[in-house]
Parts: C-alpha cells; sequence; structure tokens
C-alpha cells in the first residue's frame, strides 16, 4: 500500500474516531505556496481597489470581514492620495502613519517615491525593511495601486517569500 494512501486512510480514521467521540476534526488550511504570493499581493490589491473605487472608505468594513484580505504576512493596506495610511490589514496601531516620511531599514527615503510613482494599473516597489518575525532586514516588494479618488491601495510580501 502507497505510504500516502496509508497516511490518508490514518487521517480519514482519526477523523471517524474524533466523530463518533463528539469531538471535531478538520485538516488545516493549506498555505499559500510561495510561487503564489506575488499574484495573491496583486489578487488583494485588485479586489480592494474595486471596492474601494466603488464604495470609498466605506468599503473598509466590507474589506474587515473577509478573510482573504489579511493571510497572515499579505496583508492590504490603504494610504490616502498625500500618504497617510487610512487603512492597515495587519496592525491598527500603523493607522496615522505618513509614508511620504518613511525611510528604509538604511535609513534611505523610500515614501515619497512610493506615493509619487503609484498608478490606477499597478506598479511594484521595492524597499528594505526590518523584518519583525525573523528580525532581520529583508527586501520588501509591495504592489500598489491608485483609485479614481486617489487612495493608493497595496499589500506586499517579502522578497525571501518569494523563492
Amino acid at each position: 500500500m502507497p505510504k500516502q494512501f496509508k497516511s490518508l486512510l490514518l487521517v480519514f480514521a482519526l477523523g471517524l474516531l474524533l466523530g463518533w467521540a463528539g469531538g471535531t476534526f478538520s485538516l488545516p488550511e493549506p498555505k499559500a505556496t510561495r510561487a503564489h504570493l506575488p499574484s495573491k499581493a496583486i489578487s488583494i490589491v485588485d479586489k480592494a481597489h474595486r471596492l474601494i473605487s466603488e464604495n470609498d472608505i466605506l468599503a473598509f468594513r466590507e474589506i474587515d470581514k473577509d478573510p482573504s484580505f489579511n493571510l497572515g504576512g499579505l496583508y492590504l493596506f490603504v494610504l490616502s492620495a498625500d500618504g497617510e495610511n487610512i487603512y492597515h490589514g495587519a496592525d491598527r496601531t500603523r493607522v496615522g502613519e505618513n509614508y511620504a516620511t518613511k525611510v528604509d531599514a538604511k535609513n534611505r527615503p523610500y515614501g515619497q517615491s512610493f506615493i509619487r510613482d503609484v498608478s490606477p494599473s499597478g506598479v511594484w516597489h521595492a524597499y528594505q525593511t526590518k523584518n519583525t518575525a525573523s528580525g532581520y532586514d529583508e527586501w520588501k516588494l509591495t504592489f500598489a495601486r491608485q483609485t479614481h479618488q486617489g487612495h493608493i491601495v497595496a499589500s506586499g510580501i517579502y522578497a525571501g517569500d518569494v523563492r
């Protein structure tokens, strides 16, 4: 009997046993594969761009209810046209921060170009930042699009996650 089939059979039997004993059993959600993270960032931005273009900031209520906008390290954030963070899916304490004054881990300014170079069709930005999970300086890639209202809708990934 193939090893994968034995494992599947064991999981199935365990599920039946837990179900019979009154417990619950579910398999964990599969994690996003690294190769799909850039396309997921684009997908998150495109979906939010559409919602915000149609409903302005009222879309944030709908976005908050939808788990597809915050996939662990892959999350949505929105800036005003002048760079103020008006929505952050992973860390609400970042709302109000001004991206125009942001500098990277090497103290090089990147915020002004992030705001200046955005377009309605979308653009990728790269900058070096401190990865709070690993504690190391890493390159971050962020995809951003601008709505007709001027909002900058963005989602980023660490370059190490693209491997």
